[in-house]
């Protein structure tokens, strides 16, 4: 009998890989975590913050705010469009921590990482020194 190759598109292969990973997070990495060369990490994505964006950190006090999912799906050659993660037709939403003594902006797509407890948030680099304790 011959083996049938079935191809999928890469938008699709993307959400799998997106829904496995979120599946491992469930299992607290108790599933294999091997990644394919050359693959982005699963640790990265992409949010929009909500309307009033999330407070700056004060102190050792963070703040969060629920965020909505997006993947990027690759237009040209030199361009992608980023689009909302949806099951059920409804946009996820996961929350994002802002660890930054500046305030993050409302309606801003932002890159956000994870640590290695779970934490998911916002990738960003202070342009303002700390205030000096």
């Amino acid at each position: 009998m011959t083996e049938r190759v079935t191809r999928l598109h890469p938008e699709f292969l993307a959400e799998i890989r997106w829904a496995i990973n979120e599946l491992k997070k469930t299992h607290r990495g108790g599933l294999r975590d091997d990644r394919l060369p050359g693959e982005k990490t699963a640790e990265d994505i992409v949010v929009k913050t909500p309307e009033g964006g999330i407070d700056a950190r004060d102190g050792t006090t963070v703040s969060s705010a629920l965020c909505l999912l997006y993947k990027e799906v690759n237009g040209s050659s030199n361009t992608k469009t980023l689009t909302p993660i949806e099951v059920n037709s409804t946009h996820q939403t996961i929350r994002v921590w802002n660890f930054s003594n500046e305030a993050v902006a409302g309606d801003s797509y932002v890159v956000t990482s994870r640590t290695k407890s779970g934490t998911r948030y916002v990738v960003v680099e202070s342009c303002e020194p700390e205030p000096e304790e």
